[in-house]
Protein backbone atom coordinates (compact mmCIF):
# COMPACT_ATOMS: atom_id res chain seq x y z
CA UNK A 1 0.00 0.00 0.00
CA UNK A 2 1.51 3.15 -1.19
CA UNK A 3 1.09 6.44 1.17
CA UNK A 4 2.90 9.61 1.50
CA UNK A 5 -0.09 12.48 1.58
CA UNK A 6 -0.37 11.98 5.64
CA UNK A 7 3.53 11.07 6.32
CA UNK A 8 5.46 13.00 3.81
CA UNK A 9 8.63 11.43 2.13
CA UNK A 10 7.66 7.81 2.44
CA UNK A 11 6.95 4.68 0.27
CA UNK A 12 5.04 2.27 1.29
CA UNK A 13 3.39 1.06 5.20
CA UNK A 14 6.23 -2.23 4.90
CA UNK A 15 8.95 0.59 6.00
CA UNK A 16 7.31 1.61 9.12
CA UNK A 17 8.02 -0.89 11.63
CA UNK A 18 7.35 0.70 15.51
CA UNK A 19 3.63 0.55 14.32
CA UNK A 20 0.96 -2.70 14.46
CA UNK A 21 -0.91 -3.68 11.34
CA UNK A 22 -4.28 -2.04 12.43
CA UNK A 23 -2.86 1.54 13.29
CA UNK A 24 -1.26 0.91 9.36
CA UNK A 25 -4.32 0.78 8.07
CA UNK A 26 -5.70 3.54 10.00
CA UNK A 27 -3.13 5.63 8.56
CA UNK A 28 -4.09 4.15 4.97
CA UNK A 29 -7.28 5.62 5.66
CA UNK A 30 -6.03 9.05 6.38
CA UNK A 31 -3.67 8.78 3.20
CA UNK A 32 -6.67 8.03 0.66
CA UNK A 33 -8.84 10.53 2.34
CA UNK A 34 -6.26 12.97 1.72
CA UNK A 35 -5.91 11.88 -1.97
CA UNK A 36 -9.65 12.33 -2.34
CA UNK A 37 -9.69 15.48 -1.78
CA UNK A 38 -10.88 15.28 1.69
CA UNK A 39 -14.16 13.53 1.09
CA UNK A 40 -14.87 11.58 4.23
CA UNK A 41 -17.97 9.77 2.73
CA UNK A 42 -16.00 8.47 -0.19
CA UNK A 43 -13.43 7.20 1.91
CA UNK A 44 -15.78 5.44 4.35
CA UNK A 45 -18.00 4.22 1.30
CA UNK A 46 -14.58 2.94 0.10
CA UNK A 47 -13.18 1.10 3.00
CA UNK A 48 -16.13 -0.39 4.39
CA UNK A 49 -16.28 1.53 7.40
CA UNK A 50 -18.55 4.05 9.34
CA UNK A 51 -18.44 7.96 9.87
CA UNK A 52 -18.27 7.41 13.52
CA UNK A 53 -15.20 5.45 13.44
CA UNK A 54 -13.47 7.45 10.42
CA UNK A 55 -13.78 10.51 12.28
CA UNK A 56 -12.83 9.24 15.76
CA UNK A 57 -9.64 7.95 14.19
CA UNK A 58 -8.57 11.45 12.08
CA UNK A 59 -9.76 13.20 15.71
CA UNK A 60 -7.32 11.83 17.61
CA UNK A 61 -4.88 11.66 15.00
CA UNK A 62 -4.96 15.50 14.48
CA UNK A 63 -4.58 16.17 18.47
CA UNK A 64 -1.85 14.24 18.70
CA UNK A 65 -0.33 16.36 15.79
CA UNK A 66 0.33 13.00 13.85
CA UNK A 67 1.52 10.67 15.83
CA UNK A 68 1.64 7.44 14.94
CA UNK A 69 0.84 6.25 18.41
CA UNK A 70 -2.31 7.84 18.23
CA UNK A 71 -3.48 4.91 15.70
CA UNK A 72 -3.05 2.45 17.47
CA UNK A 73 -5.77 0.53 19.50
CA UNK A 74 -6.34 1.26 23.23
CA UNK A 75 -6.40 -1.82 25.51
CA UNK A 76 -9.71 -1.54 27.56
CA UNK A 77 -8.37 -4.26 30.02
CA UNK A 78 -7.58 -2.85 33.85
CA UNK A 79 -3.78 -2.20 34.60
CA UNK A 80 -4.08 -3.68 37.75
CA UNK A 81 -6.15 -7.10 38.11
CA UNK A 82 -7.34 -7.92 41.34
CA UNK A 83 -6.01 -11.01 42.43
CA UNK A 84 -7.88 -13.51 45.50
CA UNK A 85 -6.20 -12.60 48.18
CA UNK A 86 -8.44 -14.83 51.06
CA UNK A 87 -7.08 -17.77 52.84
CA UNK A 88 -7.71 -21.45 50.99
CA UNK A 89 -9.42 -22.70 54.52
CA UNK A 90 -12.20 -19.68 54.21
CA UNK A 91 -12.76 -20.34 50.54
CA UNK A 92 -13.05 -24.08 50.99
CA UNK A 93 -15.82 -23.26 53.84
CA UNK A 94 -17.27 -20.87 51.14
CA UNK A 95 -17.50 -23.14 48.56
CA UNK A 96 -18.98 -26.18 50.93
CA UNK A 97 -22.13 -24.11 52.22
CA UNK A 98 -22.76 -23.31 48.87
CA UNK A 99 -22.34 -26.92 47.85
CA UNK A 100 -24.68 -27.40 50.49
CA UNK A 101 -27.46 -24.66 50.36
CA UNK A 102 -27.28 -24.61 46.52
CA UNK A 103 -30.16 -22.59 46.52
CA UNK A 104 -28.29 -19.94 48.74
CA UNK A 105 -26.92 -16.11 47.56
CA UNK A 106 -23.94 -14.36 48.76
CA UNK A 107 -25.99 -12.78 51.90
CA UNK A 108 -27.30 -16.19 53.24
CA UNK A 109 -23.50 -17.69 52.70
CA UNK A 110 -21.46 -14.82 54.17
CA UNK A 111 -23.60 -15.11 57.52
CA UNK A 112 -23.46 -18.66 57.98
CA UNK A 113 -19.94 -18.66 57.42
CA UNK A 114 -19.73 -15.46 60.44
CA UNK A 115 -22.12 -17.98 62.13
CA UNK A 116 -19.88 -20.92 61.83
CA UNK A 117 -16.54 -19.08 62.83
CA UNK A 118 -16.21 -16.49 64.63
CA UNK A 119 -12.71 -15.26 63.92
CA UNK A 120 -13.05 -15.37 60.60
CA UNK A 121 -12.79 -11.28 59.29
CA UNK A 122 -14.46 -11.39 55.76
CA UNK A 123 -17.17 -8.77 54.07
CA UNK A 124 -20.11 -10.02 52.29
CA UNK A 125 -19.42 -8.80 49.21
CA UNK A 126 -15.39 -11.03 49.51
CA UNK A 127 -17.70 -14.07 49.49
CA UNK A 128 -19.85 -12.74 46.18
CA UNK A 129 -16.31 -12.31 44.47
CA UNK A 130 -15.68 -15.77 45.63
CA UNK A 131 -18.83 -17.31 44.06
CA UNK A 132 -18.76 -15.25 40.90
CA UNK A 133 -15.30 -16.11 39.92
CA UNK A 134 -16.03 -19.91 40.20
CA UNK A 135 -19.62 -19.39 38.19
CA UNK A 136 -21.73 -19.93 41.15
CA UNK A 137 -23.48 -16.88 40.98
CA UNK A 138 -27.46 -17.31 40.30
CA UNK A 139 -26.88 -20.44 38.58
CA UNK A 140 -29.42 -21.92 40.84
CA UNK A 141 -31.44 -19.25 42.39
CA UNK A 142 -34.76 -18.09 41.11
CA UNK A 143 -33.23 -15.66 38.28
CA UNK A 144 -32.11 -19.12 36.59
CA UNK A 145 -36.15 -19.78 36.23
CA UNK A 146 -37.12 -19.59 32.88
CA UNK A 147 -39.93 -16.76 32.85
CA UNK A 148 -43.34 -17.16 32.00
CA UNK A 149 -44.40 -15.73 28.96
CA UNK A 150 -47.47 -13.62 29.70
CA UNK A 151 -49.82 -12.88 26.68
CA UNK A 152 -50.93 -9.51 26.81
CA UNK A 153 -54.24 -9.20 24.82
CA UNK A 154 -54.57 -5.24 22.84
CA UNK A 155 -57.12 -4.41 20.41
CA UNK A 156 -54.00 -3.11 17.80
CA UNK A 157 -55.57 0.08 15.74
CA UNK A 158 -54.46 0.50 12.62
CA UNK A 159 -54.22 3.89 11.02
CA UNK A 160 -54.22 5.14 7.14
CA UNK A 161 -52.20 6.90 5.08
CA UNK A 162 -54.64 9.61 4.99
CA UNK A 163 -54.33 9.81 8.93
CA UNK A 164 -51.15 11.57 8.38
CA UNK A 165 -52.15 14.54 7.13
CA UNK A 166 -55.38 15.62 9.19
CA UNK A 167 -53.68 18.16 11.37
CA UNK A 168 -50.92 18.57 13.93
CA UNK A 169 -50.70 16.23 16.87
CA UNK A 170 -53.23 13.66 14.66
CA UNK A 171 -50.17 11.06 14.36
CA UNK A 172 -47.33 11.24 15.94
CA UNK A 173 -44.67 8.35 14.55
CA UNK A 174 -42.29 6.99 17.47
CA UNK A 175 -39.42 4.46 16.93
CA UNK A 176 -36.15 3.84 18.66
CA UNK A 177 -32.61 3.80 17.21
CA UNK A 178 -29.33 2.73 18.98
CA UNK A 179 -26.40 4.53 19.60
CA UNK A 180 -23.16 3.21 20.23
CA UNK A 181 -20.74 4.52 22.72
CA UNK A 182 -18.03 2.36 23.56
CA UNK A 183 -18.46 0.00 25.31
CA UNK A 184 -21.58 1.19 26.45
CA UNK A 185 -24.95 0.79 24.17
CA UNK A 186 -27.86 4.00 23.55
CA UNK A 187 -31.01 4.26 22.80
CA UNK A 188 -32.67 7.50 21.26
CA UNK A 189 -36.19 7.19 21.35
CA UNK A 190 -37.72 9.45 18.73
CA UNK A 191 -41.21 10.87 17.91
CA UNK A 192 -42.27 13.04 14.51
CA UNK A 193 -45.45 15.20 14.01
CA UNK A 194 -46.30 13.44 10.84
CA UNK A 195 -48.31 16.97 10.09
CA UNK A 196 -45.90 19.10 10.46
CA UNK A 197 -42.54 17.22 10.76
CA UNK A 198 -42.09 18.34 14.22
CA UNK A 199 -39.93 16.41 15.93
CA UNK A 200 -38.08 15.29 19.29
CA UNK A 201 -35.54 13.32 20.59
CA UNK A 202 -34.38 11.69 24.09
CA UNK A 203 -31.39 9.14 24.84
CA UNK A 204 -31.65 6.29 27.68
CA UNK A 205 -29.44 3.17 28.35
CA UNK A 206 -32.15 0.80 27.91
CA UNK A 207 -35.52 0.78 25.83
CA UNK A 208 -38.02 -0.92 27.92
CA UNK A 209 -41.95 -0.11 28.13
CA UNK A 210 -41.42 1.86 31.74
CA UNK A 211 -38.53 3.85 30.16
CA UNK A 212 -41.03 4.51 27.15
CA UNK A 213 -43.73 5.67 28.88
CA UNK A 214 -40.94 8.37 30.34
CA UNK A 215 -40.31 9.59 26.48
CA UNK A 216 -44.21 9.90 26.16
CA UNK A 217 -44.28 12.14 29.56
CA UNK A 218 -41.32 14.15 28.19
CA UNK A 219 -42.50 15.08 24.60
CA UNK A 220 -46.31 15.56 25.57
CA UNK A 221 -44.45 18.66 27.04
CA UNK A 222 -42.30 19.35 24.53
CA UNK A 223 -44.83 19.51 21.60
CA UNK A 224 -46.75 23.17 20.94
CA UNK A 225 -50.02 20.84 20.57
CA UNK A 226 -52.07 18.32 21.96
CA UNK A 227 -51.29 15.16 20.81
CA UNK A 228 -54.26 12.71 19.48
CA UNK A 229 -52.65 9.55 18.51
CA UNK A 230 -49.19 7.66 18.77
CA UNK A 231 -48.06 5.10 16.12
CA UNK A 232 -45.60 2.50 16.80
CA UNK A 233 -44.07 -0.71 15.52
CA UNK A 234 -44.71 -3.88 17.63
CA UNK A 235 -41.64 -3.63 20.32
CA UNK A 236 -41.78 -4.53 23.30
CA UNK A 237 -40.93 -1.22 24.37
CA UNK A 238 -44.33 0.16 23.07
CA UNK A 239 -46.36 -2.10 25.04
CA UNK A 240 -46.94 -2.74 28.66
CA UNK A 241 -46.64 0.63 30.69
CA UNK A 242 -46.14 2.52 27.45
CA UNK A 243 -49.54 1.16 26.06
CA UNK A 244 -51.21 1.67 29.54
CA UNK A 245 -50.22 5.03 29.62
CA UNK A 246 -51.38 6.14 26.42
CA UNK A 247 -55.16 4.34 27.10
CA UNK A 248 -54.99 6.07 30.62
CA UNK A 249 -54.81 9.32 29.04
CA UNK A 250 -57.47 9.18 26.02
CA UNK A 251 -54.69 8.81 23.51
CA UNK A 252 -54.98 6.44 20.43
CA UNK A 253 -52.21 3.61 20.16
CA UNK A 254 -52.13 2.67 16.23
CA UNK A 255 -49.43 -0.58 15.37
CA UNK A 256 -48.21 -1.32 12.47
CA UNK A 257 -48.08 -4.38 10.80
CA UNK A 258 -45.13 -6.70 11.06
CA UNK A 259 -42.34 -6.33 8.61
CA UNK A 260 -44.13 -3.24 7.37
CA UNK A 261 -41.33 -0.35 8.33
CA UNK A 262 -42.51 1.86 5.68
CA UNK A 263 -46.24 2.12 7.65
CA UNK A 264 -43.68 4.16 10.19
CA UNK A 265 -41.83 5.98 7.10
CA UNK A 266 -41.71 9.41 8.47
CA UNK A 267 -40.35 8.38 11.73
CA UNK A 268 -37.61 5.68 10.16
CA UNK A 269 -36.96 8.73 7.84
CA UNK A 270 -35.57 11.08 10.32
CA UNK A 271 -33.77 9.12 12.24
CA UNK A 272 -31.82 8.62 8.81
CA UNK A 273 -31.57 11.99 8.45
CA UNK A 274 -30.45 12.38 12.26
CA UNK A 275 -27.40 10.15 11.62
CA UNK A 276 -26.49 11.44 8.22
CA UNK A 277 -26.32 14.93 9.21
CA UNK A 278 -25.87 14.76 12.57
CA UNK A 279 -24.79 11.70 15.17
CA UNK A 280 -22.72 10.69 12.23
CA UNK A 281 -19.97 13.42 13.41
CA UNK A 282 -20.36 13.16 16.73
CA UNK A 283 -17.47 12.21 19.43
CA UNK A 284 -17.87 8.39 20.35
CA UNK A 285 -16.47 9.25 23.62
CA UNK A 286 -20.13 10.92 25.18
CA UNK A 287 -21.53 10.16 28.20
CA UNK A 288 -25.56 10.49 28.11
CA UNK A 289 -25.79 13.83 29.64
CA UNK A 290 -23.67 15.16 26.62
CA UNK A 291 -25.50 12.84 24.91
CA UNK A 292 -29.00 14.58 25.52
CA UNK A 293 -27.38 17.72 24.79
CA UNK A 294 -26.54 17.13 21.68
CA UNK A 295 -29.70 15.64 20.57
CA UNK A 296 -31.36 18.97 22.02
CA UNK A 297 -29.28 20.89 19.96
CA UNK A 298 -30.09 18.93 17.20
CA UNK A 299 -33.84 19.22 17.48
CA UNK A 300 -33.66 22.87 17.69
CA UNK A 301 -31.77 23.01 14.22
CA UNK A 302 -34.13 20.40 13.03
CA UNK A 303 -37.40 22.19 13.87
CA UNK A 304 -35.73 25.94 13.47
CA UNK A 305 -33.66 26.72 11.46
CA UNK A 306 -33.26 23.42 8.26
CA UNK A 307 -35.50 23.70 5.74
CA UNK A 308 -37.51 21.11 4.44
CA UNK A 309 -38.47 20.97 1.04
CA UNK A 310 -41.25 18.76 1.44
CA UNK A 311 -42.85 21.45 3.39
CA UNK A 312 -42.02 23.99 0.83
CA UNK A 313 -38.85 24.73 2.22
CA UNK A 314 -40.29 26.35 5.14
CA UNK A 315 -38.97 24.01 8.64
CA UNK A 316 -41.41 22.63 10.63
CA UNK A 317 -41.90 25.44 12.81
CA UNK A 318 -42.47 27.90 9.83
CA UNK A 319 -44.92 25.35 8.70
CA UNK A 320 -46.91 24.75 11.78
CA UNK A 321 -47.17 28.76 12.12
CA UNK A 322 -48.57 29.23 8.62
CA UNK A 323 -51.33 26.65 9.42
CA UNK A 324 -52.30 28.52 12.44
CA UNK A 325 -52.30 31.81 10.57
CA UNK A 326 -54.34 29.81 7.94
CA UNK A 327 -56.67 28.60 10.77
CA UNK A 328 -56.94 32.08 12.34
CA UNK A 329 -57.84 33.54 8.83
CA UNK A 330 -60.72 30.66 8.11
CA UNK A 331 -61.95 31.24 11.51
CA UNK A 332 -62.42 35.44 10.96
CA UNK A 333 -64.17 34.63 7.30
CA UNK A 334 -66.53 32.27 9.46
CA UNK A 335 -67.60 35.00 11.74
Amino acid sequence: MKYGKVIIGAASFSRIKNISKEAQIRLYWLDWYKDHRKNAELTCRHFGISKSVFYRWKNRFKASKKDLASLESVTSKPHNVRHETIDYEIVSKILKLKDKYKRWGKHKIWLLLLEESKDIKISESSVGRVLKRRGLVNIYGAGSKKRKKTNIYIKKLRATREDRDIKPGHQVQIDVKYYRVEPYWYYRFVAIDTKTRIKFQVVYTVKTANVGEMFLKEIESLFPFPIEGYQTDNGAEFLKEFHAWIENNHRNHYFTYAYTPQMNGRVERVIRTDSEEFWDFQDPDTNLIELNDLARQWDYVYNYIRPHQALGDKTPMQYYASIKSLEGTVLKVLN
